[in-house]
């Protein structure tokens, strides 16, 4: 048991730090800054490179309170948010998947998910790096490695989630004038019907169907005047749906077909 304790813990622990990771490379999307050949860390504000004292996930933030340590500007709470989140799927990741391949689908799949989050809430923009160019690594992996989805399911899964949501993205536009869903989360659900097949996506697009009108209309009715101008992004509610059914298919989908 103490064991198990300390292997989780250490799980905990990448997974934070993988978080971190995650955060960079998320910002440096959004901001044109090469992941490639990336620059050391630094403010954005003050343009001052961070130490490493400074970059201790989770923990470099509550103790500079959310705040730079040489231009005291505010530091996003993204940044704590998606490493403590990143650790905690790392562990749900561990716990669920039954060998190293699938455990490597599931993370690659839910560190795409995580940046996608990031970058959805901080810009409203979903970068065709983090969806687009997953496709072919979920078709590959499913043609290679034994997987619970396989190929098949996962080229119709990627085509059929592209069709269907642009299909009512045109309609939607046709007859309202104006866009109604971004090709950010067209192409995210595409990535996502890669991963997890025709099922998993069509599972993803109703839980988090279901998850933004509530949002939406906890908003609506806690908003102080104009709601019309309130954006709500989709990506993140696709991602929770995403990695909702990732671990949790088969219970997620008995609350549709119960028998």
């Amino acid at each position: 048991m103490i064991v198990s304790y300390a292997i989780l813990s250490l799980v905990l622990l990448t997974g934070i730090c993988w978080g971190s990771f995650l955060n960079v490379i998320g910002y440096r999307l959004m901001h044109q800054d090469s992941i490639f050949f990336p620059k050391r860390s630094y403010c954005p504000s003050c343009k001052q490179t961070l130490h490493f004292v400074d970059l201790i996930p989770v923990f470099s933030w509550i103790i500079l309170n959310g705040h730079c340590r040489y231009c005291k500007a505010p530091i996003s709470y993204l940044y704590p948010f998606i490493e403590i989140l990143t650790g905690i799927a790392t562990v749900i990741l561990y716990t669920h998947m039954h060998t190293i391949f699938h455990f490597i689908f599931g993370f690659i799949f839910c560190s795409s998910l995580f940046v996608i989050t990031r970058t959805d809430l901080e810009t409203m923009l979903i970068s065709q790096w983090t969806t687009v160019f997953l496709v072919p690594i979920a078709l590959v992996a499913t043609l290679v490695f034994p997987l619970p989805v396989v190929f098949f399911e996962s080229a119709i899964g990627a085509f059929s989630a592209y069709v269907f949501l642009y299909a009512i993205s045109w309609c939607y536009k046709k007859y309202k004038k104006c866009a109604g869903i971004g090709e950010g989360d067209i192409e995210m659900l595409c990535m996502i019907g890669a991963f997890l097949g025709p099922v998993g996506w069509w599972l993803t697009l109703v839980l988090s169907s279901f998850l933004g009108s509530i949002a939406a209309l906890y908003m609506f009715l806690h908003a102080p005047t104009n709601i019309q101008n309130i954006k709500i992004p989709f990506g993140p509610f696709l991602a929770l749906g995403a990695f909702i059914t990732l671990i949790w298919q088969q219970w997620v989908l008995s609350l549709f077909i119960p028998f």
